[in-house]
C-alpha cells in the first residue's frame, strides 16, 4: 500500500512540474512578444522559449514564431520575415483569447507595416479592430484606428486617415485618458497635411489643455508638451499671426531646455530666429540660429542644418557682411547636397527591398506552381480512362447535336422562304391601298393635295421597298415609313383623325430591329375600319415599350366604331372582297413565333365605354427585338 501511495504521489508531482513547465514555456513566449523592441530582452526570452519547447517537446505557438520574425527584423532579414509571415505565422491557429487574437493581428500588421506590405497590415488592423470591438477593449480598438491612419497616412490618403481619426474619437466620446490626447495630436497632424490650419491650430490647443490637466498622465509630459507648443507656433506663422507663433516658440525653448530635449529646442530656436529675421531683429536672429546650431543633435537633422545655415547666410547678407554671408551659403549647398544623396539611397534601399520581397514570394509562387503540377501527375494515370469514356460520350452527344442543329438550319431556311413569300405580298397589297387613296384625290380635282400626296408616297415607296428587301429592319426604318403613311391618310381623310407615337426610352431605335413591316397592317386597320367611318374626331395612339432585352410590346389603339360594327360595314359594301394584310401578318406572326421559341402573339380588345357603348379597340402586338 505504502509502494503504491508513492507511486501515486511521484506520477502527481511529475504532473504538477510538466504543469509549472508548460505555464514556464507560455509565459517565455509571452516576454519574447512583450521585448519585441529592445533585440537583448528578445533575444534572452526566445532562447528560454526555446529551450523549453526543445526540451519537453511542446509544439511551436504563434506567439514564439512572431517574436523570432521581430528578431529577424532586427537584424535585416526582411525576405525570412516575410516568409514567416507567408508560410508559417498564417497558417498556426489562434488562441481562444480575444485578448491574443487582437496582439497576434496588431505584431502582423507591424510586421508587414515594417515590410512596406500595407495592403496586409491594412487587413490585420482591419481584423483587430473588429476583434476590439467585439470585446469593447477601448486600447485594442484605439491601437487598430491608430494604425490604419499611419498606413493611409504613410500611402499620402489624407482624406481616409481623417476618417479614421473621427471614427476612433466617436469611440472615445467621454474618454478622459493618454488615449484621447494622441487622437487628437494625429487629428491635428493630419489637418497640417490637409492644410486646414485652424483645426491644427484648435486640436493643438485641446492637446496643451490635456497636458497642463493634473488628472490625465502623459508619459514624457515636459517632451509633448514642448512639442506642441514648437507645432502650435508653426501653425499660427502659417495662418499669419507672427508674433503668437513667436511666443509659442519662446515656450517650447523654455520647456525644452529645462528637459534637454535638444531637437526640439533646436528646431524652435530655428523658426524663433526666422521669425526675428523677417522682423529685421538682426542681433535675435543671429543669436537664435547659433543656439540652433550649438544645441543640434549628433548627428544633426540635416534638413534643420540646411534651414539654419540658409537663414544665417540671408541675416549676414542683410548685415553687409558677405564673407560670412557666402560661407553660410556653401555650408547650405552642401548640406543640400548630402540631404539629396540621402535621399537617393534611402530610395534604392526600400525598392531593393521590395524587389527582393516580390522576387522570394514569386519563387514561392513557382516552388507551389510544382507542388501542384506534381499532385496532377500523380493523379493524371488514374483520370485518364475516366477522360476518355467522358471524350466518347461527348463526340456521341456532339453528334446527335450537330444533327438537330442542321435540321433547325433546314426548318429556319424553310420559314424564312414562307416569310418572304408573305413580306412580297404585302407589299403589293399596301401600295394598292395607298392608289386607292390618290385616285380619291384625283377624282375630287384637288391638286395640291394631290401634289403634297405624291411626294409624301414617292417617299414612302422608296421606304416600303428598301424595308420589304429585308427580313428585320430597324425601328427607326419602320417608324419612319409607318409616320409617311399615317401622314398620308391624314391628308386622305383631311385631318379627321390625330395621332401620337410614344416610344419608350429604353428602346434603341437605331441598333434594335423587328420584322419589316410588321406593325403596318393593324395602322392601316385602325385607320380604314375604325376612324374611317367614325362621325367625330379620331384618335391613334401607337405605343412601343421594351419588355425585355428579346421582346418589345407595340399597342395600337383606337377610339374608332370597333370591331363588331366595323365587320358588319364591310359585308355590307364589299361581300366579294377579303382583307389580306391582317391575314398574312398573322401568318408571318406564327411563323416568326415557330422560330423565336412562341414568343410572339397578337391581342385585341374591344372598348366599350359605361353603356356598354364600342368607344374603339386596342391591339397588342408582341414582337420579336434583334439587338
Amino acid at each position: 500500500m505504502l509502494l503504491i501511495f508513492l507511486a501515486m504521489f511521484s506520477l502527481n508531482a511529475v504532473y504538477a512540474i510538466s504543469g509549472e513547465e508548460k505555464l514556464s514555456y507560455c509565459g517565455a513566449c509571452d516576454s519574447a512578444l512583450k521585448y519585441s523592441f529592445c533585440n537583448e530582452r528578445l533575444s534572452k526570452w526566445i532562447g528560454i522559449a526555446d529551450s523549453i519547447r526543445l526540451g519537453h517537446n511542446y509544439e511551436n505557438n504563434w506567439r514564439l514564431s512572431v517574436a523570432k520574425a521581430w528578431q529577424l527584423f532586427r537584424k535585416a532579414e526582411y525576405d525570412s520575415v516575410a516568409y514567416m509571415l507567408d508560410k508559417e505565422i498564417k497558417y498556426m491557429p489562434a488562441d481562444s483569447s480575444l485578448v491574443y487574437q487582437m496582439s497576434r493581428a496588431y505584431h502582423i500588421a507591424q510586421l508587414n507595416k515594417n515590410l512596406m506590405r500595407y495592403s496586409e497590415a491594412s487587413l490585420s488592423f482591419e481584423e483587430m479592430k473588429v476583434l476590439a470591438e467585439k470585446s469593447g477593449n477601448i486600447d485594442y480598438i484605439a491601437e487598430a484606428y491608430w494604425g490604419l491612419e499611419s498606413i493611409a497616412r504613410i500611402t499620402h490618403d489624407y482624406e481616409l486617415a481623417r476618417q479614421y481619426l473621427e471614427k476612433l474619437m466617436e469611440a472615445l466620446k467621454g474618454d478622459s485618458s493618454y488615449r484621447i490626447f494622441r487622437t487628437y495630436q494625429y487629428y491635428a497632424q493630419n489637418a497640417i497635411r490637409r492644410d486646414d490650419q485652424f483645426t491644427a491650430r484648435d486640436y493643438l490647443k485641446k492637446c496643451i489643455g490635456i497636458c497642463k490637466d493634473s488628472s490625465i498622465r502623459i508619459y514624457n509630459l515636459p517632451y509633448e508638451l514642448s512639442w506642441l507648443y514648437n507645432q502650435l507656433g508653426q501653425v499660427c506663422n502659417t495662418l499669419g499671426n507672427t508674433k503668437e507663433g513667436a511666443h509659442y516658440y519662446r515656450e517650447s525653448i523654455v520647456l525644452s531646455s529645462k528637459a534637454n530635449m535638444k531637437q526640439i529646442m533646436s528646431d524652435s530656436y530655428a523658426n524663433l530666429g526666422i521669425y526675428y529675421w523677417k522682423q529685421e531683429q538682426y542681433d535675435s536672429a543671429l543669436f537664435c540660429l547659433d543656439q540652433c546650431l550649438k544645441h543640434m543633435t549628433i548627428p544633426p537633422d540635416r534638413n534643420l542644418l540646411r534651414i539654419s545655415n540658409y537663414y544665417l547666410s540671408a541675416v549676414y547678407d542683410s548685415l553687409g557682411d558677405y564673407q560670412k554671408a557666402y560661407g553660410y551659403q556653401k555650408a547650405y549647398a552642401a548640406v543640400l547636397d548630402s540631404i539629396s544623396n540621402s535621399e537617393y539611397r534611402e530610395l534604392y534601399v526600400q525598392e531593393r527591398t521590395r524587389f527582393q520581397t516580390e522576387q522570394k514570394d514569386k519563387e514561392l509562387e513557382v516552388l507551389a506552381a510544382n507542388i501542384r503540377m506534381n499532385k496532377i501527375l500523380l493523379y493524371s494515370s488514374i483520370a485518364f480512362s475516366a477522360l476518355v469514356i467522358v471524350i466518347i460520350v461527348l463526340l456521341y452527344r456532339q453528334n446527335r447535336l450537330r444533327s438537330r442543329q442542321k435540321l433547325s438550319q433546314l426548318q429556319k431556311q424553310v420559314s424564312e422562304a414562307r416569310q418572304e413569300y408573305l413580306r412580297k405580298q404585302m407589299n403589293p397589297h399596301f401600295l394598292f391601298n395607298t392608289l386607292n387613296s390618290i385616285q380619291y384625290f384625283m377624282y375630287n380635282n384637288d391638286k395640291i393635295a394631290t401634289n403634297d400626296y405624291m411626294s409624301k408616297f414617292a417617299m414612302l415607296i422608296r421606304k416600303s421597298l428598301e424595308n420589304s428587301e429585308n427580313t428585320y429592319t430597324t425601328i427607326k426604318d419602320e417608324l419612319d415609313a409607318l409616320k409617311l403613311y399615317v401622314e398620308l391618310e391624314q391628308l386622305r381623310f383631311k385631318n379627321k383623325f390625330n395621332w401620337e407615337l410614344i416610344v419608350d426610352e429604353d428602346i434603341d431605335v437605331l441598333q434594335q430591329k423587328i420584322p419589316s413591316m410588321i406593325i403596318h397592317p393593324f395602322v392601316e386597320n385602325a385607320i380604314n375600319h375604325g376612324l374611317h367611318f367614325l362621325s367625330g374626331n379620331g384618335k391613334l395612339r401607337i405605343e412601343l415599350k421594351q419588355l425585355d432585352y428579346r421582346t418589345i410590346e407595340c399597342v395600337v389603339e383606337d377610339n374608332g366604331i370597333g370591331r363588331e360594327k366595323a365587320e358588319e360595314i364591310k359585308r355590307l359594301k364589299s361581300r366579294n372582297h377579303q382583307s389580306m394584310g391582317t391575314s398574312m401578318t398573322r401568318e408571318r406572326l406564327k411563323i416568326l413565333g415557330d422560330e423565336f421559341d412562341h414568343r410572339l402573339k397578337v391581342n385585341y380588345t374591344d372598348l366599350f365605354d359605361a353603356n356598354k357603348r364600342p368607344i374603339g379597340t386596342k391591339v397588342v402586338i408582341i414582337m420579336p427585338v434583334i439587338n
